[in-house]
């Protein structure tokens, strides 16, 4: 079985899970959402909509992983029992659905949503019902931590943006010896504009130098003028901090165009769809 990394990581969060309801399931750990024979953990991703790639594969894989949770006799003697619901890969649906899951189906955590900005709208309604919220994929620096308060009930199980924009660039200093680089980034997205902040900083201090940057907004398809005003530049990788579905187009329209540089990116690029849409580097 072919399993991408947000399916193992969909897979990984499910023991985060386990860990909070195996106190919960337990005599005097507060288990009155985890009463009977099962325990309902909620299942908050995009099945459907922008970023349906991500909620996809991480559905797969905590479902993957319940199974052998609940064939190796369950936590606490207790059956996993997950409630599913598609976010549409929109905040505010991500939001209600949160709020349905802790106030009306009674889980005792919540996975999900995927992607940052709807992972962090449903942290309040994690904090105010008390119920833990857990994604394998919510890289923002600011989902735990946004430098003042500790967001309690959130939890991930993955790299921030901070990291994976400074190693990438320390990638491209080290392993490719990239002197220069152009950047692309999503103008509409905190997640781009985010890895693109760290990834200058360290770049820079390694010497490195940005040589020019473009951006564009998501949902584009056409990104001919961009590629067209770096073409004529000498530089030695691009890096395109962004999501698959523009990224896949990005990277076909630069080879078409004769664009051979490296293109770097971080886990936006975690879909077939961004490496079945590019075509290869000649």
């Amino acid at each position: 079985m072919n399993l991408s990394r947000r399916t193992l990581l969909g897979a990984s969060a499910v023991a985060a899970v386990a860990a909070t309801t195996a106190c919960s399931a337990t005599p005097g750990g507060g288990g009155g959402k985890a009463a009977g024979d099962t325990i309902r953990v909620g299942l908050n991703y995009e099945l459907s909509g922008g970023v349906a790639t991500y909620g996809q594969a991480s559905v797969l894989g905590i479902k993957m992983a319940i199974d052998e949770i609940n064939e190796a006799g369950g936590v606490a003697g207790k059956k996993i029992e997950p409630v599913e619901y598609d976010n549409k890969s929109d905040a505010a649906e991500a939001t209600t659905l949160a709020t349905k899951l802790m106030t009306n189906d009674g889980v005792i955590a919540a996975m999900g949503p995927a992607t940052s900005g709807n992972f962090k709208a449903t942290i309040p309604v994690a904090n105010k019902n008390k119920v833990p919220v857990v994604s394998g994929s919510a890289t923002a620096d600011d989902v735990t931590w946004d430098g003042k308060t500790l967001q309690e009930y959130a939890f991930r199980i993955c790299f921030s943006d901070s990291f994976q924009g400074t190693i990438m660039a320390k990638f491209a200093a080290e392993n490719l010896s990239a002197k220069t680089a152009v950047i692309i980034k999503d103008n509409s997205s905190d997640y781009s504009k985010g890895l693109a902040a760290a990834f200058t900083e360290e770049f820079g201090k390694l010497g490195g130098s940005i040589v020019g940057e473009e951006a564009f907004v998501a949902g584009e398809t056409d990104f001919n003028t961009i590629l067209t005003r770096i073409k004529g530049q000498s530089f030695d990788v691009v890096f395109l901090p962004g999501y698959y579905s523009e990224a896949g187009l990005i990277i076909k329209q630069a080879r078409d165009l004769g664009i051979t540089a490296p293109v770097l990116g971080a886990d936006g690029f975690d879909s077939p769809r961004c490496s079945s849409s590019a075509a290869p580097r000649p």
